[in-house]
């Protein structure tokens, strides 16, 4: 499920920024056929612990690149593994239900 939130995360910011709640998120996600490696359900607590999960991991990428320039000017030879790219392109969709069922069905394929 990390993988798919990460990947998504434009995607479930802008459910949440509409009003969704994690349970109306994981009923979503249960219609479209989303399941966890065991076959079952997305429960809410496992979707709203890895949302928060890479929320935080986005927090700490963002302040990476001060942190990595102060280390590259000492030259330390470690390699910079801090630089972390996104991982999903686009800006904010429409917010049509068409859209957002079209990235849920897209979903799919990951899980």
């Amino acid at each position: 499920m990390q993988r798919v939130v990460g990947s998504h995360f434009v995607f479930f910011s802008e459910l949440k920024a509409s009003g969704a709640s994690w349970e109306q998120i994981a009923a979503l996600l249960e219609r479209e056929g989303l399941r966890n490696r065991r076959g079952c359900a997305v429960s809410t607590a496992v979707l709203r612990t890895t949302y928060a999960r890479a929320l935080n991991e986005r927090k700490v990428a963002s302040a990476a690149p001060a942190y990595s320039a102060a280390i590259s000017s000492q030259n330390s030879g470690y390699p910079d593994h801090h630089a972390i790219g996104a991982t999903e392109s686009g800006g904010a969709s429409n917010g049509s239900l068409k859209d957002t069922m079209t990235r849920t069905a897209r979903l799919r394929g990951i899980l």
